[in-house]
């Protein structure tokens, strides 16, 4: 969803107070279990973890909002959502509650669900590997709206979709590259050996 500064600036922000309570009583398992991934084919949610699902699911029943915060969570919880969030690029930062003397977790949910549009930066590496997967992907969103040249607003499904073809096409460059190195390091490395060789034969010789 495309949001202006215009458009958000009187939006109150919603608090979050029972994230870890309302997770364990959907899923049926303990909030240290925010890893297991979501093995329904049919959800959207496919491969992203319970976590992820329970928090995008929030957020997106939210919008439009400028800021979405989830108060009550201790050190080890907070982690949790570090690393599931690096995972699919969302920021966040820790606020100091001085009220409950606690920290919070805010995250900036204007244009929350943008991608990037590679269309504008062909040189990009991983798009240029993987171009027709991606632009069959843009084709299929062709109506949605651009917030900068490089940047598109798109919906909280087809932004999933997006880091799943991301992921999956950065894997297969990185695959692309692994045999594309090893060759040549094992070519050099039998060069630089050959050259050991040499070298140790004409010691030889004019010892």
């Amino acid at each position: 969803m495309l949001l202006s500064q215009e458009n958000v600036q009187n939006l109150r922000p919603p608090f979050i107070y029972d994230f870890v309570q309302t997770f364990e009583q959907n899923y049926g398992f303990t909030f240290d279990n925010y890893y297991k991934i979501v093995n329904d084919t049919s959800s959207m949610f496919y491969s992203f973890s319970f976590l992820i699902k329970h928090l995008l699911t929030l957020i997106n029943s939210h919008l439009p909002c400028m800021t979405f915060t989830i108060k009550g969570l201790n050190t080890t919880q907070r982690f949790y959502f570090y690393i599931e969030l690096k995972k699919i690029d969302i920021s966040f930062r820790i606020i100091h509650s001085t009220n409950s003397n606690s920290y919070d977790i805010c995250i900036n949910t204007t244009n929350i669900f943008s991608i990037p549009y590679f269309k504008t930066t062909p040189e990009h590496h991983i798009y240029s590997h993987h171009i027709n997967i991606f632009n069959h992907f843009y084709t299929s969103i062709e109506n949605t709206s651009h917030i900068t040249d490089r940047y598109i607003s798109v919906s909280l499904y087809n932004f999933l979709k997006f880091k799943t073809i991301f992921y999956n096409a950065t894997i297969s460059y990185n695959n692309y590259l692994t045999h594309l190195v090893t060759p040549c390091m094992q070519s050099a490395m039998t060069t630089s050996q050959k050259n050991m060789d040499d070298s140790s034969r004409s010691d030889v010789l004019l010892g």
